[in-house]
């Protein structure tokens, strides 16, 4: 995205092969954990 500095991209492209369970909730943990990687908060009590 040409104008938008500093954006950052998680997506499902990092897993080797395609699981057989749902891969929504695959992408979903991989952008939890990116956003966790990026902001440098863990979402741990």
């Amino acid at each position: 995205v040409h104008g938008l500095d500093g954006l950052r991209v998680v997506d499902a492209s990092v897993v080797p092969a395609v699981p057989r369970a749902n891969t929504h909730l695959l992408a979903t943990a991989l952008g939890e954990l990116g956003a966790e990687l990026i902001t440098d908060t863990p979402d741990t009590p």
